[in-house]
């Protein structure tokens, strides 16, 4: 038979009508195989159906019975439109029910196409992900990175199984699972692909924060600094510290957020944290501006918003700019403040180090002082300490932040 020439299936057909029960094995998942392979689907689930009703002792077409309800209910379901929801989930669990995972199997491809259909709702469905990814077993997924010619090399199965269950788990809040999850795909000795590994790990770490594992999430964060990709970066280390009502250990990570972030119409979120920060600090003057701000911003969204009178003839960057300043006269108000003298700076590389009588010095970058200035040697200076990582030493250490030029008398640091 020429390779493209179909098969003749008129004896199976008799054969099929005549006596069900006179099909060998080998003939039946020909025959469904055959009618697989000729598009014709439809008939192929009718020849099916009838073996799994009257041929109990029948098993080498199931496969085939399980890939034609998969050509026509689900392949490609992502791109399908107005699809039977309920319809497809009952065709999905037929072809799960029946089919093993196994090689020649529907199995896997039936819940990567269930899967691929829940990511491409919006918002996604991580309740289905989750449901689907539960249906696999992992440890028989290929290990083996996805390789396409002229492209980059990809995620192996077993790797993309692993990254959709920690996110899954952790977008239906089963954080437990989340954690759990991560620690197990860290613990494996995998190539990696994509930023795979370090989306894993920042799942874990806000999984931890919503268990309450401070410090386990704390020190995920810090070590994953320089490589942060997170917009929500500073202000989870403040609510890591809010947590533990640890408000002025809190205020860094939130101020240092609002100073690197500036006037931007989009960070009400941002100005709100503050607003509550100011409230806990007793900062009345910073609570009436930062009140009169998130409502004029309002007004300037066109949402209805009263302003205070003081402030109603002012623009929301008129009113930022007051309010920013009336925090920075006063941010003893919210984190501790140390003085210290600036002994050491690369002009070139922008950063340097503050000596503090009788301690170790600390580092700077010039982008952490408040106010854009010249940095001079042995120039005074008032800071905040924020916890950072260093990588080269591989531990928690500390920087100068929220740098200011010192009002204080002169005093001697021994330099």
């Amino acid at each position: 038979m020429e390779k493209n020439e179909q098969k003749d299936l008129s004896v199976y057909k008799q054969k099929f009508e005549d006596d069900v029960a006179s099909f060998r094995e080998f003939e039946a998942m020909d025959y469904v195989k055959s009618l697989k392979n000729q598009g014709l689907e439809d008939e192929a689930i009718e020849v099916g159906k009838t073996f799994l009703e009257q041929r109990p002792d029948l098993t080498a077409y199931i496969n085939q019975y399980g890939y034609a309800l998969y050509n026509k209910y689900i392949k490609n379901l992502q791109d399908k439109e107005d699809v039977n929801a309920e319809m497809v989930a009952e065709i999905a669990k037929e072809i799960l029910d029946v089919c093993k995972q196994e090689r020649y199997s529907p199995y896997e491809a039936t819940c990567n196409a269930m899967i691929k259909y829940a990511l491409s709702k919006s918002p996604v469905d991580y309740e289905m992900v989750a449901t689907y990814l539960d249906k696999l077993d992992p440890t028989l997924l290929s290990k083996e990175p996805f390789v396409q010619e002229g492209r980059k090399e990809g995620e192996s199965k077993f790797e993309r199984w692993y990254r959709l269950t920690v996110r899954s788990a952790y977008e239906t809040k089963n954080y437990k699972k989340c954690v759990e999850m991560a620690n197990q795909a860290m613990a494996m000795n995998i190539k990696w692909h994509y930023r795979n590994a370090y989306w894993i790990r920042i799942y874990r770490a806000k999984a931890n924060l919503a268990l309450g594992n401070y410090e386990e999430c704390e020190h995920e964060y810090l070590t994953l600094q320089s490589q942060f990709f997170d917009s929500d970066y500073y202000r989870t280390l403040y609510q890591i510290q809010a947590g533990q009502e640890k408000y002025r250990e809190a205020n860094v990570y939130l101020l240092y957020d609002v100073y690197i972030s500036g006037y931007d119409k989009n960070q009400k979120s941002l100005y709100n944290m503050l607003l509550n920060a100011a409230k806990i600090a007793g900062h009345d003057k910073a609570v009436s501006l930062l009140e009169a701000l998130i409502a004029k911003l309002n007004q300037e969204a066109g949402k209805e918003a009263t302003v205070e009178e003081a402030y109603a003839n002012m623009d929301s960057g008129e009113i930022y700019d007051r309010m920013i300043d009336e925090v920075t006269r006063h941010l003893d108000l919210y984190v501790e403040r140390k003085t210290g003298k600036v002994v050491h700076y690369n002009e070139e590389k922008e950063l340097g180090s503050i000596a503090v009588g009788g301690q170790p010095s600390i580092f700077f970058r010039q982008a952490d002082f408040i106010y854009d200035e010249e940095v001079r040697r042995y120039e005074r200076v008032d800071f905040t300490e924020m916890k950072t990582y260093d990588r080269k030493k591989q531990t928690i250490t500390s920087k100068a932040v929220l740098i200011m030029e010192s009002e204080e008398e002169d005093f001697n640091f021994g330099y």
